[in-house]
């Protein structure tokens, strides 16, 4: 099922068609409700119905002018620019994730720990931090200091992170005030 969503609201397709003033909005709206209509428990069967009916009267709306359907067009397509937030932020988080598992020692147990607004891709991402905990693991094995040093210079960049002082030397520190 998920390969036949994947090819119906294939985005490049749907880019091309938007491009050429050929998307059938009612077919996707109605192959969307329809899947939703398989997805959903019962209970969500009246609004499934009523979803139904509210996307019969697309027809009723009239047709775009080129300027509507440009602008539109460049509101869907503009995700894809580096630039977009919504981009930027996801890019941001998945980050954070990956450099949450390169910094903690414990790993495993952060792997489920998905940043907000990931959980739509949680298990993907999971999946891949797995290989990439294999791979910081092998590393580790086999170059040892020096790759703890790349790492160390990856997450506090070129000073080294404050020590952490030990009881003894937090009570023999001073703090004068003038």
């Amino acid at each position: 099922m998920r390969t036949k969503i994947m090819e119906v609201l294939d985005m490049d397709l749907i880019r091309q068609q938007a491009e050429n003033d050929a998307v059938d909005i009612q077919g996707l709206a109605s192959y969307i409700i329809t899947t939703m209509g398989k997805m959903c428990a019962p209970v969500r069967d009246e609004e499934i119905r009523n979803l139904r009916e509210s996307t019969d009267n697309i027809r009723n709306y009239p047709p775009l002018t080129p300027e509507v359907q440009a602008t539109l067009t460049g509101q869907i397509c503009s995700i894809s620019q580096k630039d977009n937030p919504i981009r930027t932020l996801v890019e941001d988080r998945v980050q954070q994730y990956f450099m949450v598992l390169l910094s903690n020692p414990k790993t495993q147990n952060k792997l489920e720990q998905v940043p907000a607004g990931l959980t739509a891709i949680k298990p993907e991402l999971v999946q891949i931090g797995k290989t990439f905990i294999s791979f910081i693991d092998y590393n580790r094995a086999v170059y040892g200091p020096f790759y703890m040093d790349i790492i160390r210079k990856l997450l506090f960049g070129s000073r080294p992170p404050a020590p952490i002082l030990s009881q003894e030397q937090v009570s023999n520190c001073h703090v004068f005030h003038e």
